[in-house]
């Protein structure tokens, strides 16, 4: 059985849409675990379960939420505010030291791949998956203890792919489309966004690569943000006071600066 997995916060609509695309293209003995982060009801719907945290566990808790409900033995995460539109998938020829499988993400509304959404292939493997959606075999995902819920939006899928490559597991990858609508609901505004992915990143990759690889990542997004920063003082991304990107800025500054302590804001 294949168990797939949908986070809702605040997209009813997306999330009925997104099952709709499941039933129409998913073949395979499939079950669908709703994890209502934003406590919503929905009307019963024939091979969905909707289950209630009791608070708002982010991405990351959600995912684990729904895990821990699942009974197949592989797991597919999905974005609620994406659809399937393709499910094909030959398992028999999946590589054994395969435990993560990316899928293709296109644009929702222009039906372009997303390039920062989509891995590098090599042959049957993969660099990288995304979280709009991947397969991962549940084994493997016990193995690892799940997302790190230190992130509570974004970035979680660095982590768990660091600690599966730790266990001798590669991604690999498959012709399962997914479109993205990326939907505003629920989302923070791009500047903060941007400040915490940069870093979220940082403190996941802490102790699951190699010293000189954890320092590249600091580096990296240490002046990405800068970067982005500087296009929002200069009005390309946003208009915002400048004072408010200062205050946000320190904070990053702060936060990087106290990386190895353990201290974020």
């Amino acid at each position: 059985m294949l168990s797939i997995v949908i986070i809702s916060y605040c997209r009813q609509d997306d999330v009925i849409e997104c099952i709709e695309s499941i039933k129409k293209f998913v073949t395979v003995d499939y079950e669908v675990i709703v994890v209502c982060n934003d406590g919503y009801v929905y009307e019963p719907i024939d091979q969905v379960s909707f289950v209630h945290p009791d608070q708002n566990l982010g991405v990351a808790g959600g995912r684990n939420f729904g895990a821990s409900k699942a009974k197949g033995e592989w797991l597919f995460f999905i974005d609620d505010d994406a659809v399937i539109s393709s499910f094909n998938i030959e398992w028999s020829l999946l590589p054994a030291n395969v435990g993560i499988v990316s899928v293709i993400s296109r644009d929702y509304y222009t039906n372009e791949i997303r390039d920062h959404e989509n891995p590098r292939i090599n042959g049957d493997y993969s660099s990288k998956y995304v979280g709009v959606g991947h397969l991962i075999k549940k084994e493997v995902f016990e193995i690892c203890n799940g997302y790190n819920v230190i992130s509570n939006y974004g970035m979680e899928e660095y982590n768990l792919q660091y600690k599966a490559y730790n266990k001798g597991w590669l991604i690999g990858n498959s012709s399962i489309v997914v479109l993205h609508k990326k939907s505003i609901k629920g989302r923070f505004q791009q500047l903060e966004l941007k400040d915490r992915l940069g870093i979220t990143k940082i403190k996941l990759v802490e102790g699951v690569v190699p010293i000189e690889v954890y320092w590249l990542h600091l580096f990296f997004w240490f002046f990405k943000i800068l970067i982005y920063h500087r296009r929002s003082i200069l009005g390309e991304v946003r208009i915002v006071p400048r004072q408010e990107i200062q205050i946000d800025r320190r904070k990053f500054y702060y936060a990087v600066l106290k990386t190895r302590a353990n201290v974020f804001y």
